[in-house]
């Protein structure tokens, strides 16, 4: 079990940093919304991929 807690904070651990470098970056062109929708959408796709993923190796190991 401790297996899947690893890579479940490996996969938390790299969404954080991530999410950090993508906030750093100057832009001229900022628009909130646009960074809002964009986080959105990463965050809808990736949070159900890594659980399914956590889940099935769960279940694997």
């Amino acid at each position: 079990m401790l297996p899947v807690f690893l890579i479940a904070a490996c996969i938390c651990i790299a969404g954080l940093v991530l999410t950090l470098v993508s906030m750093n970056r100057t832009d001229t062109s900022y628009s909130s919304e646009r960074s809002i929708k964009t986080f959105s959408w990463l965050y809808f796709l990736l949070v159900p991929i890594a659980l399914a993923f956590v889940v099935l190796l769960a279940f694997l190991l």
